[in-house]
């Protein structure tokens, strides 16, 4: 187990951007599995998958903000946080995440687009596992465990209920 010294600020920073970017990949999947025409349900669909893209590459700033040593050294000196985290350990959280962001987009290129939709539990399902891996994956990099975590797959499946109720017919 090799443990490293790290700039807590920093590397949660990157998380939390992290965390932002698969909300937004989230609500535009949904948005995706809701369209009713071609256009709406390309644009959206290429949207969302690009919104999961940039989540994959934002887990790369994430083990880049880990192993900083300039971060590091200036957050000794400011005595902002700094703590010890296991680097293997990030390492293999990180590339779960990978695989799971991999079975996640197979799962929506699956259900957008399907007359039946039936395959929508089984992406909020792995929506859902995504998000706890990304926050499993912050408190390995010393985030504090939050008393109420946010819900990924109930964020999913209330802005499919939102966007669902909505009248499109102007336009809106």
């Amino acid at each position: 187990m090799a443990t490293i010294r790290i700039n807590t600020e920093l590397a949660l920073a990157a998380l939390r951007r992290s965390a932002t970017t698969l909300k937004a990949a989230i609500a535009v999947s949904a948005a995706a599995i809701l369209s009713e025409t071609d256009g709406d349900l390309q644009a959206n669909s290429s949207a969302a998958l690009a919104h999961f893209d940039d989540f994959g590459q934002k887990l790369e700033a994430v083990s880049a903000a880990v192993q900083d040593k300039n971060a590091l050294a200036a957050a000794v000196v400011s005595h902002a946080g700094v703590s010890e985290v296991d680097l293997d350990a990030l390492g293999r959280q990180i590339e779960l995440i990978h695989g799971l962001l991999k079975t996640t987009k197979r799962s929506l290129r699956a259900v957008v687009g399907s007359r039946t939709r039936d395959g929508i539990d089984i992406f909020a399902g792995h929506v859902g596992s995504l998000g706890r891996s990304l926050q499993h994956l912050a408190f390995h990099a010393g985030e504090p465990a939050a008393t109420t975590p946010f819900m990924f797959e109930q964020f999913f499946l209330e802005t499919m209920a939102d966007l669902g109720q909505r009248d499109w017919s102007d336009g809106a």
